[in-house]
């Protein structure tokens, strides 16, 4: 007390123990309160003996005594928890409305009846609208109908329940633009210091997430797909290849025994007939390498609208008498790159599964429509096409072939193109499977579209203006009565196969030398290189692959002539070994003539 009493105010104890930054305005409040004779309430911080700062709350009463003089009572109290509380609520309130300004996220006040109290401003950004036009508002009017039950369920749980916020549903909600954003919201109850309810709600707009999950999942799905069809396909031409293996002597022997059967032999019309059957298998694996994308192609320039016209009366031929068919074809389109024969299949495929649309959908008035056109297709419209994953924009042509037949459903139309699957009972075939091959190795894509007793659309998509590709010419003579003389070497792991050959070759006049290994055909020619006028060497040989023996004898003799023998396409074999020194490819299965025409080729030239 005697470090106050007898003291000026700024001479004391407490004056110095004022915060610096409240000393002035302490003066000055005391001071106008002594002039005025007005209570006053000064508010300050005051150093603790601790040495901590303190907040006190003086309360003072100015009076003038008889003689004259100012006196003033001040009464003071440590306020310290009540300044930090209210300096706690003003942060926490100046943080509220920071982040309700800038987040980005949709911030709403509701009460119990649902109108928007208060909105944050990012409400313009993500809904294009500004905040004093919702507020007021009962929101619901926004939301997509089929979520409006969802939503008003989420709102009825918000205010009936308490606790902590709850993640909501997904739910859509009209932009100003009239398109559809995608949201996910959560929501807390609460009490305002009134005692009114309050529902406040946070919402964030998923629509970018969405679309992102959705196009990871149809990429994963396209993989999927990809891989299977891919395995598929493997397999499809590894059948074919030993299918082919097998036919080859069933074809040839059977010509064979033609050959030394007299004309009247009651025996020629059933190996005849064995013939035919052959010929329809070697017809079915040919579609197996066609969806394996292995399949023979000669590629010309083509004019697809042309083509379709071409065979306007072959189409019609294979069409049900329910439906009509009406064709609707581009003039000047751009040619594409491609074997008119495979385009051809394709388009009867085509034009045959919609006519057995229209026929199993038992209505007389069936319609088929063919067109054809050209398209910029961009990146991610021929993404999400079948065999389009992988292609590039740019110019396509394109041919659809659509029906107002019995159509698909999402199971029918995921298998369409799986080999052997039908919805007919009689179907036994590869047709859209074969569809798939062909169109794989034209580097095009395929779209369907079809709705259940609406009908089916199926259109194929070419890339536009490719230069067309050489084709090479294959020599035909009249080989039948064609004989020769000097040593052949075959090499074919399959033992039906190579008594085929031998007896082709021998009936001619040759020598043959075999060998049912890689390894022994090398060390064959190896011991007689300059004998050896031809090598028929099969493209998969165990022990040393076909590959590498043809390198093996070419280089033991540069000049050799080998012929290579596959149950693969021979534009498949051309493309495998093409610029590494082979003479010509003979494809399985084949006639003896055929044989021996490519023998000669190769002795002769």
């Amino acid at each position: 007390p005697d470090q106050i009493i007898g003291k000026t105010f700024q001479e004391g104890a407490i004056f110095k123990n004022v915060h610096p930054d409240d000393r002035e305005s302490i003066l000055d409040g005391y001071v106008k309160a002594i002039r005025s004779g007005s209570d006053s309430v000064l508010i300050y911080r005051y150093r603790h003996g601790d040495g901590r700062w303190r907040w006190f709350e003086s309360k003072g009463k100015s009076y003038q005594t008889p003689e004259g003089q100012f006196r003033a009572v001040l009464i003071s109290r440590d306020v310290t928890d009540r300044e930090q509380a209210q300096r706690e609520l003003s942060e926490s309130r100046r943080r509220y409305s920071l982040l309700t300004e800038t987040s980005g996220e949709l911030i709403t006040e509701l009460d119990p009846e649902g109108r928007v109290l208060f909105m944050s401003p990012s409400c313009e950004a993500l809904l294009g609208y500004k905040v004093d036009e919702l507020v007021g508002t009962t929101p619901f009017g926004l939301v997509h109908p089929d979520d409006i039950e969802t939503v008003a369920k989420m709102f009825l749980n918000r205010v009936e329940s308490e606790g902590p916020p709850r993640q909501g549903h997904v739910f859509r909600v009209r932009h100003r633009d009239g398109s559809w954003r995608w949201f996910q919201g959560s929501g807390v109850n609460y009490v305002t210091e009134e005692g009114e309810p309050r529902i406040m709600s946070v919402s964030r707009e998923v629509t970018h997430l969405l679309r992102a999950i959705d196009e990871r999942q149809k990429l994963e799905k396209w993989v999927e797909q990809a891989q299977k069809y891919e395995s598929l396909g493997v397999m499809a031409g590894g059948v074919a290849h030993d299918f082919n293996n097998l036919l080859t002597p069933i074809l040839g022997d059977a010509a064979l025994i033609l050959m030394d059967l007299p004309m009247d032999s009651p025996l020629r019309p059933r190996i005849e007939k064995i013939q035919r059957a052959a010929h329809q298998a070697a017809n079915l694996t040919n579609q197996m390498l066609d969806y394996a994308g292995m399949g023979s192609r000669e590629t010309t320039s083509v004019n697809v609208s042309k083509l379709v016209l071409e065979m306007g009366q072959l189409l019609e031929s294979v069409v049900t008498k329910k439906a009509r068919v009406s064709f609707d074809l581009a003039v000047d389109l751009p040619s594409v790159d491609a074997d008119a024969g495979q385009l051809g299949q394709v388009v009867i495929n085509l034009i045959t599964n919609a006519s057995e649309a229209i026929e199993a959908k038992s209505r007389s008035d069936g319609r088929i429509a063919v067109r054809s056109g050209q398209v910029v297709a961009d990146r991610q419209g021929i993404s999400r096409m079948f065999l389009g994953e992988t292609l590039p924009a740019g110019p396509y042509v394109y041919f659809e072939v659509e029906d107002t037949g019995c159509g698909m459903d999402a199971g029918t139309r995921a298998r369409i193109f799986d080999p052997f699957f039908t919805t007919k009972f009689t179907g036994r075939g590869l047709g859209m499977a074969s569809v798939v091959g062909i169109i794989r190795k034209h580097r095009g894509a395929i779209d369907v579209e079809s709705r259940v007793e609406s009908g089916t659309r199926v259109r194929v998509l070419l890339p536009a203006g490719r230069a067309p590709l050489p084709v090479q010419d294959v020599v035909r003579s009249d080989s039948g009565s064609w004989r020769s003389s000097g040593v052949v070497l075959v090499a074919d792991d399959d033992e039906g196969v190579l008594d085929l050959m031998c007896e082709t070759l021998m009936r001619a006049g040759l020598e043959v030398r075999t060998a049912a290994r890689g390894d022994e055909a090398i060390e064959i020619y190896r011991r007689a290189p300059d004998e050896i006028r031809a090598v028929l060497l099969d493209r998969t040989m165990p022990g040393t692959p076909g590959e590498d023996v043809l390198q093996e004898i070419l280089a033991i003799r540069p000049d050799a002539r080998i012929l290579i023998v596959s149950g693969y396409s021979e534009q498949s074999s051309a493309e495998q070994f093409a610029g590494k020194g082979a003479a010509g490819f003979l494809q399985k299965p084949f006639l003896p003539e055929t044989l021996l025409e490519k023998v000669r080729a190769l002795i002769e030239n």
